[in-house]
């Protein structure tokens, strides 16, 4: 797995996670 394979997913990781706890967040 290259370097940019690795920040890519730790970045949709993140990404998945905000939008998660956004979901958990509204009324």
């Amino acid at each position: 797995m290259s370097d940019w394979d690795r920040f890519a997913a730790d970045e949709y990781e993140l990404l998945v996670a905000e939008e998660s706890g956004n979901d958990q967040n509204d009324p």
